[in-house]
């Protein structure tokens, strides 16, 4: 990324240059910066989010990226502001925006990863979609459920129905912590409101280590309380 140093240069011109205004040029330069960062930014923002999922579908775009973000941080601004460029950066954004905002919201979500181990498809980009589509099938049942939300996670397909029990004993097995941000993905990726649906939520989702506790319970009075 360019630094932001150059007001004491600025200035220098204005020794030969009585009209010179370098506080002005300074706040032109401060934006022509701050425009370049946020591309770099943005550009590494597609680049690593589509390497996850689209690595093979979006190769020449990476390539594209990875050009432009080398070009822009080892030539001249006057270059990065040619028209050939910016219509590179526009065009990448068109393409990209859409797919890596919904890989962004995805890509930590412990649920998305388990469908998407076991997702159909002949590339990446077609699991990624298959796994999608599964995701929304499940916001669908969740704004349709009306009362015990228990039954949509009793899925028809056998597999997706374990994806989640070994999801609730993995989570059973880690800090509560773990839990509640896996309910907070879920409350928020498919939207639910519903005071009584995410109460019942939490039962579900910590019902393995609920389970847990119950037993240790049941084992110190039952064996331990009965030898003392």
């Amino acid at each position: 990324m360019y630094k932001i140093n150059l007001i004491p240069k600025l200035a220098l011109i204005k020794i030969i240059l009585p009209k010179y205004d370098p506080i002005e040029k300074y706040g032109n330069y401060i934006k022509i910066i701050t425009d370049i960062n946020n591309k770099i930014k943005e550009l590494n923002y597609f680049k690593n989010l589509i390497i996850i999922f689209h690595k093979n579908t979006f190769n020449n775009e990476i390539r594209n990226i990875t050009n432009i973000i080398n070009n822009i941080e080892t030539k001249t601004i006057k270059e990065f502001n040619v028209d050939k460029t910016q219509q590179d950066i526009k065009e990448l954004t068109k393409k990209l925006k859409t797919t890596c905002d919904e890989i962004n919201r995805v890509k930590d979500f412990l649920l998305f990863k388990k469908i998407f181990e076991k997702a159909k498809g002949k590339d990446q980009e077609e699991r990624f979609k298959d796994a999608l589509g599964k995701l929304q099938m499940i916001k669908k049942s969740f704004e349709e459920a009306k009362f015990n939300i228990e039954t949509i996670f009793k899925f028809e397909d056998a597999e997706d129905s374990k994806k989640f029990e070994n999801i609730k004993d993995e989570l059973s097995k880690k800090e509560d912590s773990q839990s509640d941000r896996f309910i907070n993905q879920m409350i928020d990726y498919f939207n639910i409101k519903e005071e009584n649906k995410k109460k019942d939520l939490i039962i579900i989702i910590k019902s393995k280590k609920y389970e847990i506790v119950v037993k240790s319970i049941k084992f110190f009075c039952e064996d331990c309380l009965k030898k003392n």
